[in-house]
């Protein structure tokens, strides 16, 4: 952890996790907002490669939320559990976004078979 970064609260948890793991969290969380804001450009296949996409950031931030749940373990210091918690926070709410994005390409995929 740099010298300089103090962790006190859980929003600096999560700028400190954009610095340690940066393009996979702040890939996730810009691909979370997209779909937030554009819920009708994640559908058919476009919402399955997302899943896939968001499912390989999530297999990368579960690594790191597992080496900071020991840590934390460890040290129990209000700073190592924030880390963990932000992390683990990110694993649990992706798993929930790509659930999500694997029904939407089904359905849709389910829609077009029912067609033909």
């Amino acid at each position: 952890m740099p010298l300089d970064m103090q962790i006190e609260t859980f929003d600096d948890a999560i700028e400190y996790v954009m610095d340690l793991i940066g393009s996979e969290f702040e890939k996730s969380l810009g691909l979370a907002n997209s779909i937030l804001e554009n819920p009708s450009d994640y559908t058919g296949p476009q919402a399955a490669i997302t899943a896939i996409k968001l499912s390989t950031h999530r297999y990368k931030i579960g690594i790191a939320a597992q080496y900071w749940k020991i840590k934390s373990a460890q040290t129990k210091t209000l700073p190592d559990r924030l880390v963990k918690d932000c992390l683990m926070s990110a694993f649990t709410g992706l798993e929930e976004v790509i659930n999500t994005l694997k029904i939407v390409a089904r359905h849709e995929h389910e829609l077009v078979g029912s067609r033909k």
